[in-house]
């Protein structure tokens, strides 16, 4: 009986002694691959969004015509995450996100395997309008997009940053995007995709009911040598005796361009005291980092 009660005394110790859970980390990239449960077939355009436990949304994005998603968070620690995926023609789940998954950079893959509606409960197709919206994920405020026309010397682009959009279904069934108040021809734009510059109708492609991209002859991706330099400069000081602070690192953090705040190319007016903090602008009472403004 005795040696009975010492064993479960050690055993009680033992269990106590076990580290909890962490709840709490920092995740810094997750990748990830979705197909159709039953064929194995690339499933695009599925919402993914890393949520965190309170309900704070860290990222948002779509998979492309590969099924393949990435997500380059915001820096700091999640409590709690998961991801959340979403879609017209699939049953929507929610992942957990462990610390245990991550790897030595703080980075996860998932390989994801999603059941189909049952033909009873399918969404019907989307309309134009929907397309509308879908395609003003990919200009978020404060981004830039690129503008190809043909010149003397051959194709060129102009690299416009936005200030203000909207999207509006025309007779024909064609999406015409206004920019900075300007009429623009969603063919010849190329927003920010999975680090490169791709052709926006080539995007929505799956939604047209006609190849609007494939009859354009413009290359899916902008080509290197059509891309403007961003050009960041500045000064670091402290900010309650405005002395300049020697050594201080600078880093730039990659960042999903489907949500506003979370652009990867971002245009900081610092005029209006704007600061840049891990890919967001928050307001500050002095300017402590200045950049090139752009005028609309």
């Amino acid at each position: 009986m005795q040696n009975g009660l010492i064993f479960i005394s050690i055993l009680i110790s033992f269990l106590s002694a076990q580290p909890a859970e962490i709840m709490e980390f920092q995740i810094n990239g997750i990748t990830g691959t979705i197909v159709n449960s039953l064929d194995q077939t690339p499933a695009r355009d599925v919402f993914v969004e890393l949520i965190s436990g309170n309900g704070v949304i860290k990222d948002q994005v779509y998979t492309d015509g590969d099924g393949f998603f990435e997500m380059q968070p915001p820096g700091g620690y999640v409590w709690n995450p998961k991801l959340n995926l979403s879609s017209s023609d699939y049953l929507s789940i929610n992942i957990p996100v462990y610390k245990y998954i991550l790897d030595s950079l703080g980075k996860a893959h998932f390989d994801i395997a999603l059941d189909p509606f049952p033909d009873d409960q399918k969404v019907p197709d989307l309309v134009r309008v929907d397309m509308d919206a879908r395609a003003l994920t990919f200009l978020p405020i404060g981004s830039v997009f690129y503008y190809v026309f043909m010149d003397d010397d051959g194709m060129d682009a102009e690299r416009i940053v936005i200030f203000s959009k909207h999207a509006s279904k025309q007779p024909t069934g064609f999406i015409e995007l206004t920019v900075n108040d300007v009429e623009y021809d969603p063919v010849r734009c190329y927003v920010t995709q999975n680090d490169r510059f791709e052709n926006l109708s080539a995007i929505l492609e799956g939604y047209f009911p006609f190849p609007i991209f494939q009859n354009s002859g413009l290359p899916l991706y902008l080509p290197d040598d059509l891309m403007k330099p961003n050009i960041i400069f500045g000064s670091v000081i402290e900010n309650s005796t405005g002395e300049p602070i020697p050594g201080a690192e600078i880093q730039i953090f990659k960042l999903s361009p489907q949500d506003e705040n979370l652009s990867e190319t971002l245009s900081i007016n610092t005029t209006k005291g704007d600061s840049w903090t891990r890919g967001k602008t928050e307001p500050t009472k002095e300017s402590a980092l200045l950049t090139e403004t752009h005028e609309p």
